[in-house]
């Protein structure tokens, strides 16, 4: 092998002797590495050898890009996280992106409850619903976020019935967070 192209591929020279089995493992070995397979953890993207707009995977963070050179990475797209990682994305804003789930909690004398985001928000919580997942069987109570409890990491809900009487006990919430 002579040397790589500028995306770190391998190349041939004139001169070099023809071994065409060791020369398309090489290359083989090489176009594999490019592929889009998911990295543990965003500080796992390869920070040399990048180009602008690649693209690679990060397991449960969703689509990562190379904005800028050599090994720049930026979250990519609107990207729908549930409870075990990325579901679904594209399109933009950069870096927005939803998660969502559904629970079964056992809340507090005062209907009460914390819940942890799957996924910390990197930088924090536009909007935040939760509805009763199951009315049929909690007839007559709903569910609110407790203003104030909601954090990049996790938010608070409180159950309720219409007179204003705490549920205590289980309660199945259906939650969506957009955040970025």
């Amino acid at each position: 092998m002579a040397g790589t192209t500028p995306k770190g591929l391998p190349t041939r020279a004139n001169t070099d002797p023809a071994d065409f089995a060791a020369d398309l493992t090489a290359i083989a070995n090489a176009v594999g590495d490019e592929l889009d397979v998911a990295v543990p953890t965003p500080s796992d993207l390869p920070a040399l050898g990048n180009w602008l707009g690649r693209q690679r995977s990060v397991a449960g963070k969703g689509v990562y890009e190379v904005t800028a050179l050599p090994g720049t990475w930026t979250p990519v797209g609107v990207q729908l996280l549930g409870n075990n990682g990325l579901m679904a994305g594209s399109g933009s804003p950069r870096a927005a992106f939803m998660q969502t789930g559904y629970q079964v909690v056992t809340t507090s004398g005062s209907g009460g409850f914390t819940l942890p985001f799957p996924t910390p928000f990197p930088n924090g919580v536009l909007a935040m619903s939760v509805v009763n997942g199951d009315p049929d069987a909690t007839p007559g109570y709903s569910v609110g976020v407790i203003v104030g409890s909601v954090s990049a990491s996790q938010f608070g809900i409180r159950v309720r019935n219409a007179a204003g009487a705490a549920f205590a006990g289980s309660y199945r919430l259906i939650w969506t967070a957009w955040g970025w």
